[in-house]
């Protein structure tokens, strides 16, 4: 007597959501290879972002159009200091009083698709404070702080009791000038 193979048809569903599931987690870990730093940046300055990718897309084609932070107030003078196919290098001026928190970096391709979107965080930077200090007042380690005036100079020395003409007060004593 022959015995028939045994059915494929759970080798073939498995094998179909083994490329099912590499076909829909491919794209993830890609993305997970991009990367950018520092991912921590400061207001009141100009930072330098450098994005890295593994080579699925090619940085050195961007242009300066496709390029942004989102929301981007209090972002200005974005500039692209260098790209290669797997790395770029992004300039951008935050203001003092820009909003602190998470931002969005992105790129987009020619069509206006994000292709890369990376979260970047905006921290307070040195001396700045925000609402801004009104005088006399100085922005010192970001607090508003008062600067102490000098103190008075000492009070002349005083004789008791007071001199008699000719005699003059001299470091608390009366004497005659010399």
């Amino acid at each position: 007597m022959r015995s028939d193979p045994p059915p494929r048809q759970p080798l073939r569903a498995l094998l179909g959501l083994i490329f099912t599931l590499s076909l829909v987690l491919a794209p993830t870990i890609a993305l997970a290879q991009v990367t950018a730093s520092p991912s921590v940046v400061d207001t009141g300055k100009t930072n330098t972002v450098d994005i890295s990718v593994p080579g699925s897309f090619d940085l050195s084609q961007v242009d300066l159009s496709h390029v942004g932070i989102r929301p981007n107030q209090g972002v200005s003078n974005v500039r692209i200091d260098s790209a290669t196919a797997q790395h770029m290098s992004l300039s951008f001026d935050l203001s003092s009083d820009a909003a602190t928190g998470t931002r969005t970096l992105f790129v987009n391709n020619s069509s206006g698709s994000n292709v890369i979107a990376l979260d970047i965080l905006l921290k307070l930077g040195s001396n700045i404070c925000q609402p801004a200090c009104t005088s006399p007042a100085q922005c010192v380690n970001n607090v508003c702080a008062t600067p102490h005036p000098p103190p008075p100079p000492p009070p002349p020395p005083r004789c008791t009791p007071a001199c008699v003409p000719p005699r003059q007060c001299i470091n608390g004593t009366c004497q005659l000038p010399q």
